[in-house]
């Protein structure tokens, strides 16, 4: 390479001053405009660069408002769902409560029903005792009548007494009050 630097230095020493001077200006107007062309071409460059980076700053920034935005967003609704959970939380309260009384009040009905079933056993058993001692007292005021009016006529019956009639259906009308009011 040494060799064809050596022999343009050679080739333009042997130039005549006048295009020496010429060919230094353009080869300066060259150097100058190539110059200029590489400034302007370093500068679009720059240019589109700077607006590159402007434009990566603008999404930069978009890009924190929007996680700016998604963040505050998920605060609330981690708040939102801490607010659901306690409510789910006060509803399974109440649902196991309400689950603990409607037991308790079945529980209460199938011995109110029980107890139902034997106050209906014991009042079919106490009307068919009331009934065979109204039975017991009609045929004993039967049995008094025909005494008394036996013992009018003079009939001497073997029997007891009218008193005795007496005071026995007045026994069972007080068995029959007593039966009653139970």
């Amino acid at each position: 390479m040494e060799t064809y630097f050596t022999e343009f230095t050679n080739y333009l020493a042997q130039l005549p001053e006048e295009i020496a001077l010429w060919l230094g200006i353009l080869g300066l107007v060259v150097f100058t405009l190539a110059l200029c062309i590489g400034w302007l071409i370093g500068r679009r460059r720059v240019v589109r660069i700077r607006k590159q980076i402007e434009g990566l700053r603008l999404e930069k920034e978009n890009l924190q408002k929007r996680l700016q935005t998604n963040e505050e967003e998920q605060k609330k609704l981690a708040h939102e769902l801490v607010d659901l959970t306690t409510e789910k939380d006060d509803l399974l309260i109440r649902l196991q409560t309400t689950q603990s009384r409607n037991s308790e009040l079945n529980h209460r009905l199938t011995e109110a029903r029980t107890t139902n079933e034997q106050l209906q056993a014991t009042n079919q058993s106490y009307a068919t005792t009331i009934e065979d001692l109204n039975n017991q007292v009609i045929g004993l005021k039967t049995r008094n009548e025909q005494f008394l009016h036996q013992g009018d006529t003079g009939g001497g019956a073997a029997g007891p007494t009218s008193l005795e009639l007496a005071e026995r259906v007045a026994r069972l009308e007080r068995k029959l009050d007593a039966l009653i009011s139970t």
